[in-house]
């Protein structure tokens, strides 16, 4: 796996309770509208995520995912979209604003095995009825192919599906980037 997503590994993995559901929120996948303020679901945090059944995953296009999100932590840091882009392509930056939807899957892979049911964000209504966009700025990006092409493959053979994640990720994982 490319070495600036191995070290976001090692943060928290948590699970929300929505609706009597579980869901693993991915930002830029509707965490703001599924978990308002970031505090007010419960939640489940690392080995706790262990003994869920059947999560929920929502999906986003991966091009749009990543212009959001390189928008957004533009935007945090108040710095040029094209600046972060420049560190991003000189490999020494990562975000989980932009980073495959993938890599949060081998997250939650750490802590659990078991059914994962992937949804395309149109479902987001039926868990919510609050849509935040939560940046402002919306500048165009050019794509970088490592960030998209494994989420581009995810969506094509898993979206709409329910599928135990442990086959996700041996299914898919060789085809990650290594550098």
């Amino acid at each position: 796996m490319y070495k600036p997503w191995q070290q976001l590994l090692q943060k928290e993995c948590r699970v929300i309770e929505v609706n009597n559901n579980y869901v693993f929120p991915i930002f830029k996948n509707g965490t703001a509208s599924l978990d308002p303020g970031h505090r007010t679901r419960k939640r489940y945090i690392n080995n706790d995520i262990k003994e869920l059944e059947n999560i929920i995953v929502f999906l986003r296009n991966p091009e749009e995912r990543f212009t959001s999100g390189v928008n957004t932590v533009a935007e945090e840091k108040d710095v040029s979209t094209q600046s972060i882009f420049e560190q991003i392509q000189k490999e020494n930056f990562a975000d989980w604003h932009f980073v495959p939807q993938f890599v949060w899957l081998c997250h939650l892979s750490k802590y659990y095995k078991g059914n994962v049911d992937f949804r395309s964000m149109d479902n987001l209504k039926e868990f919510t009825e609050l849509y935040s966009v939560n940046y402002f700025r919306k500048d165009n990006v050019s794509i970088i192919p490592k960030f998209v092409d494994i989420d581009n493959l995810l969506l094509s053979k898993y979206l709409n599906h329910k599928i135990a994640l442990a086959d996700v990720i041996k299914e898919l994982y060789h085809a990650l980037p290594k550098n």
